[in-house]
């Protein structure tokens, strides 16, 4: 049994690994795109010269979508960040970074891996409206996150992994912020985000210590009755997460969902569509 779990803590450090090198690899990209085109690396000179540069690579492109330099450079770092949140298709990452220890899993989850390629996307909010088709993309994707990690959240009995699906479907919300330019909301909801998730975390990994190392929900219960104030925590952090009423989570995530709904177009069904079936999951996984 040893030798099993050991090879399956080998084999989610290999995937993690792999994903973040090629997150590295566009991030790579972008940067030498950003230089060849500034001859610097200074982001106000890239903000400043960038709108500027809307010509199109080849005439072709242009009957089924525009490709400028400044798509393709938006289009690197958005590669970048994809692969870094782990979102639709990308997020092995997370639930394999249980088999860490908790203070790694809380560190990964909350304030390093994704927390990055989110702030990674706001350091370059100035110039994402210059690419529309990146935004739209974005805005799928972080949709079907959202939809994906809460129905995986719902389905799962492991507790860990619970907390994990419920990570990934966060972050596909401010994925959707992001796309639809709402980059205040966004960074309130990153950063309320951060600090509940590594609290619950933590209390999480005090809960399965208290239960024998094991993880199934199947086999917890009572938890107020063993351990009332870590309960309470508990209980006042999901109230936050999930946006309940005149929390500081309701009013982040409310502007938020304030600029989905102001969507139109024929993305827009397919989008309200998934964050409704998401709103109506959240607090049924985390209470």
């Amino acid at each position: 049994m040893c030798i099993r779990d050991s090879i399956r803590t080998m084999q989610a450090a290999t995937r993690t690994y792999a994903l973040n090198r090629f997150s590295d690899l566009c991030m790579f990209l972008a940067g030498g795109e950003i230089y060849a085109l500034c001859n610097t690396d200074s982001l106000p000179v890239l903000f400043s010269v960038l709108p500027q540069v809307q010509f199109e690579l080849s005439y072709l492109c242009g009957y089924i979508f525009d490709v400028t330099i400044a798509g393709i450079i938006i289009f690197s770092i958005f590669a970048a960040a994809l692969c870094k949140c782990a979102q639709f298709l990308l997020f092995v990452c997370l639930p394999d970074a249980m088999e860490a220890p908790t203070p790694a899993s809380a560190l990964i989850h909350s304030s390093t891996l994704v927390v990055m390629g989110i702030f990674m996307i706001l350091r370059f909010s100035p110039v994402l409206h210059l690419s529309i088709a990146t935004l739209t993309t974005m805005l799928c994707l972080g949709s079907a996150t959202v939809l994906y990690g809460a129905v995986y959240a719902v389905w799962t009995q492991d507790l860990k992994k619970a907390v994990a699906y419920s990570t990934i479907s966060q972050i596909g919300y401010l994925f959707c912020g992001c796309a639809m330019l709402a980059f205040r909301a966004t960074l309130i909801y990153l950063i309320v985000h951060a600090v509940c998730k590594a609290l619950l975390f933590v209390f999480v990994g005090y809960i399965v210590h208290i239960f024998g190392g094991t993880t199934s929900l199947r086999k917890m219960g009572g938890i107020f009755y063993v351990i009332p104030d870590i309960a309470i925590y508990m209980f006042i952090l999901c109230l936050i997460l999930g946006g309940a009423p005149y929390t500081l989570g309701f009013f982040a995530k409310e502007l938020i969902v304030y600029s989905i709904i102001s969507l139109s177009g024929p993305v827009a069904a397919f989008v309200l569509s998934c964050c409704i079936i998401a709103f109506a999951l959240t607090p049924y996984y985390l209470y």
